[in-house]
């Protein structure tokens, strides 16, 4: 299909060309991690043969004692040793002499400088196992299973080495062919050629059997230009993210799968002396240890050849379907556009299960490998595909849920906020995301579960999108929960703590000035020593203006009470000069607030010195406030002098001192705003904390 240039295209390419990036690559990582644990041995090390040296010595003395018990038994019961079946001594013998036989074939071979891999297995493992390993090692080493399924096409997808260069160049080869399954070489339907044919060597390039499947993707969005009409160079198919995303997480369960296997033959190494003594007694021999032992062995042993050729296989297949793919583009053949999606997906589900599908089929006990199973994941995967728009519109809403609850927190137009253009890029990014993060979690669902693959994915992918749209309700966000979780690693808290500890100081500090608020107010109006004017515009009952004069709160008050009482409707206060102002009650309770709030601040002036002269001219001595002085310095010690009175702002970083009634008020009033703030921004980093603990 010839795909239509225009910007929306371009920039969706852009965007599944970047994920894809980091999917392809990861799954180039896991493919090479494949191969890397299956040639490991885990044995071959000394650690485990000082282990083996220690389980033999105990082994020992209970073949001893299973060899004493076998005897006691003939003298308790001489009818037993010419007993001409099982238990017979003939029978006994026999069994004591294949037992120390086989305990020979496990017990290493002291072989001082061995010339070749063979003679260093029998070093390490011993004539049995050191013969089971040397066949993988040469298996490995010299690509039988690749020859053997491939045949002459082995050459491009494996080498006749085991190092990691040889897991390097496979997986870029097999990478590289999953990923021109999605990006096609752009064909003109019509003329049945590419589009940018004669302007670049692209196709000469894609139809080179190696090459680094990312440089495959970086060209996803690019374009020719052919008689002034743009053309895109490949053809993308949009679901190869979450195609890929499903193919790591198949191919990182084989992983495990085939690690599994490397620790279940080495335990099986170990404990051999056990089940090989077992069979020395007739009784327990029968369907016993030994037996399972055996059969158990085979089957562990057989599972990592049988994984790898499902591995070749699926080389095999994906050829195939390129080969496919590009004859249906050139004769016009109509093939749905997943077919080749579910088909190569139906070879990833097969290769992880071959074992345990080719052990049943040879009769070999195990739970897995049956139709239903590999249907029920093949459905549950279906739903997952079907599902990742779900989950990406999810993340998409939790995202703009989580902007709207911050600016709600902010006190800014959630509307307004969560419809900036960065903002909506970013809520479409967390989109993909989400699609991406559901695919993951739907994937390992259907593929973990023992039955109703398809209810376990679509119920992981739902339970994954209500916690994401909790933690967008919460204004959590991926970043936010990163940084805490960062922060929780480096200091041993979250970011949530830390803040509660600042806000605990802001409350101290608020605290703190208060108290001073508190023992100004309550100590002033006790004073007569006290002055201060109202502000501007007050006039007495003559129209004569009382700008300028200042006057003590304590008589002021004290003669408006003398007025009220006396029936009086003008009020006569005296000033700092002596002089006296008639005022009526209007004009009295409007200075009274003012006269008040100034004579706070000529207090707490006058109150931290020990000799002053007031505004009348009178000396005091010994006026002093301790108690005052005292709160001022607590207060100090603990920042809660921020107010720049030269700026007139509150600079939370100033540490002055105390001197005037705004110092203490105006600290209070950005003190409180500070904490405000800090409590807003908190309960997002509460958010954070909690949900950076989800395991989803």
């Amino acid at each position: 299909m010839l795909d239509s240039f225009s910007t929306l295209n371009t920039i969706l390419r852009h965007i599944v060309a970047f994920f894809d990036y980091f999917v392809y690559f990861l799954l180039k990582s896991i493919y090479e991690l494949l191969f890397s644990v299956a040639s490991f041995n885990v044995v071959d090390n000394e650690m485990f043969y000082k282990i083996f040296a220690r389980v033999q010595l105990v082994l020992g003395v209970f073949m001893l004692f299973q060899l004493v018990m076998i005897i006691l038994r003939g003298i308790a019961n001489p009818d037993m040793v010419t007993d001409s079946k099982s238990n017979g001594a003939a029978n006994v013998v026999m069994r004591v002499m294949v037992s120390l036989a086989l305990l020979a074939l496990i017990i290493p071979i002291n072989i001082k400088n061995p010339k070749n891999e063979y003679e260093r297995q029998l070093r390490n493992g011993g004539v049995l196992f050191g013969t089971l390993y040397s066949l993988q090692y040469r298996v490995l080493s010299n690509n039988t299973l690749g020859r053997l399924i491939l045949g002459d096409s082995a050459k491009n997808y494996t080498s006749t080495k085991v190092d990691h260069s040889t897991f390097t160049d496979d997986s870029s080869r097999f990478v590289y062919t999953v990923v021109k399954m999605f990006y096609t070489l752009n064909i003109d339907p019509q003329t049945g050629e590419y589009v940018c044919k004669g302007t670049d060597h692209l196709e000469t390039v894609y139809s080179e059997e190696q090459g680094d499947p990312l440089d495959i993707i970086a060209l996803g969005a690019d374009s020719c230009s052919i008689s002034g009409k743009k053309h895109y160079r490949l053809s993308m198919n949009p679901i190869s993210t979450i195609a890929g995303i499903m193919f790591t997480v198949v191919l990182f369960m084989m992983v495990f799968n085939v690690a599994k296997r490397s620790l279940q033959l080495a335990t099986l190494q170990i404990m051999a002396p056990i089940p090989i003594i077992s069979y020395m007694d007739p009784k327990g021999s029968k369907d016993g240890m030994f037996n399972a032992w055996v059969k158990l062995l085979g089957t562990t042993y057989l599972e990592l050849f049988i994984q790898l050729g499902a591995i070749y296989f699926a080389f095999f297949i994906f050829d195939s379907f390129l080969y496919a793919m590009a004859k249906q583009v050139y004769s016009g053949t109509a093939y749905h556009p997943l077919t080749f999606v579910v088909m190569a997906l139906a070879v990833f589900i097969f290769a992880k299960d071959a074992p345990k599908f080719i052990k049943q089929m040879l009769g070999l006990k195990d739970n897995g490998g049956k139709f239903f199973s590999a249907f029920g994941q093949a459905m549950g995967l279906g739903v997952t595909a079907v599902s990742a728009v779900g989950s990406g519109v999810a993340g998409y809403r939790s995202s703009v849920a989580a902007d709207r609850t911050r600016a709600q927190l902010e006190g800014k137009d959630p509307d307004v906020v969560s419809g900036r253009f960065h903002n909506r890029a970013k809520h479409v990014l967390a989109g993909f995301a989400g699609g991406i993060g559901g695919v993951v979690t739907g994937t390992g669902a259907a593929l973990s579960a023992k039955d109703h693959n398809a209810r376990a994915a679509w119920d992981a992918m739902q339970k994954q999108n209500a916690a994401r749209m909790a933690r967008g309700n919460d204004g959590s966000t991926l970043i936010g929960r990163m940084g805490s979780t960062v922060q929780a690693a480096l200091t041993g808290e979250g970011q949530a703590a830390q803040l509660e500890r600042d806000i605990a100081a802001m409350e101290a500090r608020q605290k703190a000035l208060d108290a001073i608020s508190s023992r100004v107010s309550g100590e002033m109006v006790k004073k007569d020593w006290t002055f201060g004017a109202a502000r501007n515009g007050h006039e007495d009952v003559a129209h004569n203006s009382l700008d300028g004069l200042k006057f003590n709160y304590k008589n002021f008050a004290a003669q408006m009470e003398q007025a009220k009482a006396a029936g009086s409707s003008t009020v006569t206060v005296v000033d700092s000069d002596g002089n006296s102002h008639v005022i009526n009650y209007a004009t009295a309770e409007l200075m009274k607030g003012q006269i008040l709030q100034s004579n706070e601040d000529n207090y707490i002036k006058l109150a931290r010195n020990k000799t002053f002269e007031a505004e009348d001219g009178t000396s005091y001595t010994d006026q002093q406030d301790l108690e005052l002085v005292s709160l001022i310095e607590d207060a100090r010690t603990k920042g809660g002098s921020g107010w720049d009175a030269s700026r007139k702002v509150f600079d939370r970083t100033k540490h002055g001192d105390i001197t005037s009634r705004d110092d203490y008020k105006k600290s209070s009033e950005g003190v409180g705003q500070q904490m405000r703030e800090a409590r807003r921004r908190n309960t997002v980093n509460k958010a954070n904390d909690q949900h950076s603990k989800d395991k989803k």
